[in-house]
């Protein structure tokens, strides 16, 4: 496993709303940085070097759907959570369909995002080691 922690870019035109998800999360030991609408995120989203964005739906200019397409595009492994306090359900299968890991509506409980993020982290990590892991047995040893 990786010794470096975690990085997530936190999204929200709201500035509340981003200061407050990166101490929560800067709590938990990730590091964060931030972008305060949709045009920030894609220009930090071709730096890399990220490990999730958790980005707000509804900003002025690129909304949330096109920071996520573009993370996707750029990294299909990027974990992208989309929040929203406007959410639908065609609105949710939209994201989920364009890769989102997890649609979250606002207001939210802090633990349950906490807890989200952590275990997309893990399944995250578990498929990168999974990739690197060479394989144990050979083919005559898994035919015996």
């Amino acid at each position: 496993m990786s010794e470096r922690p975690a990085t997530i870019l936190v999204v929200d035109d709201e500035a509340a709303m981003r200061l407050g998800l990166k101490e929560v999360l800067a709590r938990e030991g990730y590091a964060v940085e931030l972008a305060a609408d949709g045009e920030e995120a894609c220009r930090r989203l071709e730096k890399r070097g990220l490990d999730a964005v958790v980005t707000d739906l509804r900003m002025p200019g690129k909304d949330g759907l096109a920071v996520l397409a573009r993370a996707k595009e750029l990294d299909p492994s990027l974990i992208v959570f989309v929040i929203t306090a406007y959410g639908d359900v065609p609105t949710a299968v939209e994201a989920m369909k364009a890769g989102a890991a997890d649609f979250i509506m606002k207001p939210f409980k802090i633990d349950d995002v906490r807890s989200r993020i952590r275990t997309q982290l893990l399944k995250r990590v578990v498929r990168e080691e999974t990739k690197r892991a060479p394989a144990t047995l050979s083919t005559e040893e898994i035919a015996a």
